[in-house]
């Protein structure tokens, strides 16, 4: 451990001068990055994008060093990098928050070729923000964590930290030191490592911040021996301050992941604490937080009361947008969009009587629309947003929309189109099939609104340009003429961003969507001349049999979990497709993770893993031979390695790409 650990901190002599000289005068890459975002939406353009697309390396080089601190550095000089990484996130959320305000200007733009380049290079500018901001989030939670650790020791400077982590508004800090809270004495493993001041200050950090993130370590601390009544009340407040994850909806997919808390269980531990060893104003508390988890435990969230999602509301109405590693935010001539996947959020009551609030979307396989509780829907995504029209009524019809066709039959319509959900405008839509595609979904809650379509959807949008749609033909895939997507409604005047999570970087997801979007380019650019495998071949055989065979085509819906009445043989294409994508993305990103993992694996540790596991281990230490040798012999340090795999992964996985979908000459 402690060997990683040094090799973590592994520092060029070219780190420890930025270190120790962080106030030249020249701007550094951070002030460049930021200063080649415009503050108006008529200065984005191709150039402008393409200049911050260059400087952004740069600008996760300077975090890197930023965040490096010498292995003996006295703990106030750790302090000092702590405040420098909390405050340059606090430049670069101050930076999306001023660039977001600028999405509703284009509405009222004229229509034309220099509005189209505008919104492009816009919708360019803020996928590159967030990417910076994604490895920003990544190393301060790294560093801010091992410094907060070290910082335990001076417990002055580490109330100083929590402090500043809470004046800075700072989630991603807050998170990097609610472990603490569970850690012990190095000397006394039933000892805690933090005082009750040292823990008091740590929970009040997480308080003020108020990171969903940080609901886990929470769920533990509560349940630590020996602790006492008044931190564990103020922890269980923290919680209601986050939010406090909602039950399960009864007989829901098992494999859903499970709250970290509930109602319930912090009922029952707060109804155990004695009263008598409480000061009178938290005995107050207890009083108040015990009525608020009995309604909760027995009827759910109530109707006069919000979920709340980091702190902030999450209300029926609310439109969800998410993010996930895909090639479909290359459909769309506004390229790559920022979203892929989208929701509704409603209100509903289960059977056992207790009221949620969820999302509901859908999705491309199955029959039915779900409705997933909002908080455990999350998990799902790394990065979304919820809007919100600023017309209550018009965000409570919608609400009732989503609510009315829960469990609904549904299809999802690979043509892209929406024009089957004008059809059913002003029609009852209970038990109604649903077919459409996932912004499809949020359209057809917006018609009953009787608000015009542009409200919602301002920008025309039209199919990615070169030989997209041609290919997408040879898959049976057609994008209609009034195509939205995901990211349409950002550009809505009437929808504000009630909610935008800040990204996390994940170098899995950077393989993933770099192999995604290399099928995309491949698609404009390319032939499609796609192979199947054997099994592959066998079922669209089946499926283009079933055309004319009625149980065979029910059989093989059921059997791939799709509607009956879809074209099954553009589904089967559409399949082989999706299935190669998926080898190829998710593929390379676990390779990946088992190179990475093999390489830092401490010999000390190799004897703990079975044979197989150690051939693996042998078979990528080969194939990364020089990088395990350089890693070994401390030339190369964690961000490095973790650089160059992610290259190689990259590569590996386009590869793959061309081989089976793009054989014939790029044109």
């Amino acid at each position: 451990m402690l060997l990683n650990l040094a090799r973590y901190w592994f520092l060029s002599a070219a780190t420890l001068i930025a270190v120790a000289a962080p106030c030249a005068a020249e701007p550094h890459a951070l002030d460049q990055f930021l200063a080649a975002i415009p503050t108006s939406a008529d200065d984005f353009s191709p150039d402008q994008t393409a200049k911050l697309t260059k400087l952004a390396p740069a600008a996760d080089t300077w975090f890197a060093d930023a965040a490096a601190v010498p292995e003996d550095a006295v703990a106030s000089a750790r302090l000092v990098v702590a405040e420098r990484l909390i405050g340059a996130v606090q430049n670069l959320e101050a930076t999306r928050q001023r660039t977001l305000g600028l999405r509703v200007k284009f509405a009222a733009q004229p229509h034309g070729p220099p509005r189209r380049e505008r919104l492009a290079s816009y919708v360019g500018t803020l996928n590159v923000l967030l990417d910076v901001i994604a490895r920003a989030n990544y190393t301060s939670l790294s560093a801010i964590d091992a410094i907060g650790y070290n910082l335990t020791e001076d417990p002055r400077l580490l109330a100083k930290l929590t402090e500043h982590l809470a004046a800075a508004d700072c989630r991603i800090g807050a998170v990097a030191i609610a472990p603490l809270l569970l850690d012990s004495d190095p000397s006394d493993a039933a000892k805690p490592l933090l005082s009750a001041e040292g823990q008091l200050a740590v929970l009040r950090s997480i308080a003020a911040t108020k990171p969903a993130a940080a609901l886990g370590v929470l769920a533990e601390y509560i349940h630590t021996p020996d602790l006492p009544p008044h931190l564990a009340l103020l922890a269980i407040e923290t919680i209601r301050r986050i939010g406090l994850p909602q039950d399960p909806l009864p007989d829901v997919d098992p494999t859903l992941p499970k709250p970290e808390v509930t109602a319930g269980e912090l009922h029952a531990l707060l109804a155990s604490i004695d009263v008598g060893r409480l000061e009178p104003k938290h005995v107050a508390l207890q009083r108040d937080l015990l009525a608020w988890l009995e309604r909760r435990r027995k009827q759910g969230v109530v109707a006069d009361e919000s979920l709340l999602l980091d702190g902030q509301e999450i209300r029926p109405g609310d439109w969800m947008l998410m993010r996930n590693p895909s090639p479909y935010n290359r459909f769309s001539d506004l390229s790559p969009g920022l979203f892929t996947h989208v929701g509704v959020v409603a209100a509903t009551t289960g059977k056992d009587g207790m009221r949620r609030i969820v999302v509901v979307d859908l999705p491309e396989r199955g029959t039915q629309l779900p409705a997933t509780p909002v908080d455990t829907f999350v998990e799902r995504t790394l990065n979304y947003a919820f809007l919100r029209h600023d017309n209550p009524a018009v965000a409570r019809r919608m609400a009732e929309v989503a609510a009315s066709i829960i469990g609904n039959p549904s299809q999802f319509d690979l043509n892209f189109r929406i024009d089957r959900v004008d059809k059913l405008r002003g029609q009852p839509l209970a038990g109604k099939k649903i077919t459409t595609y996932c912004a499809g979904l949020l359209w057809l809650c917006g018609q009953e609104t009787g608000r015009p379509r542009e409200e919602f959807f301002p920008i025309p949008e039209q199919a990615a340009g070169g030989n997209t749609l041609a290919n997408l033909a040879k898959l049976g895939i057609s994008i209609g003429d009034d195509f939205v997507s995901p990211t349409g409604p950002l550009f809505a005047p009437q929808m504000s961003v009630a909610v935008w999570r800040a990204p996390m970087y994940s170098p899995a997801s950077e393989i993933e969507q770099a192999v995604f979007d290399h099928f995309a380019l491949g698609l404009r650019e390319r032939e499609l001349s796609p192979s199947l495998d054997q099994y592959q071949t066998l079922r669209l055989k089946l499926a283009e049999a079933a055309k004319t065979n009625d149980l065979l085509a029910k059989a093989l819906a059921k059997a791939n979990n799709v509607s009956e009445e879809m074209d099954l043989v553009s589904a089967a294409k559409a399949a082989a497709v999706v299935e190669t994508l998926d080898e190829a993305a998710f593929g390379a990103s676990a390779a990946f993770g088992q190179a990475f993992d093999a390489i830092t694996l401490e010999d000390d540790d190799r004897g703990k893993v079975d044979p197989a596991q150690r051939a693996g281990i042998d078979r990528a230490r080969k194939t990364h031979a020089d990088l395990n040798r350089r890693w070994l012999d401390y030339r190369l340090s964690g961000r490095e390695l973790r650089q160059a795999l992610v290259r190689h992964y990259i590569d590996h996985g386009r590869r793959q790409l061309d081989e089976r979908f793009f054989s014939g000459p790029k044109q």
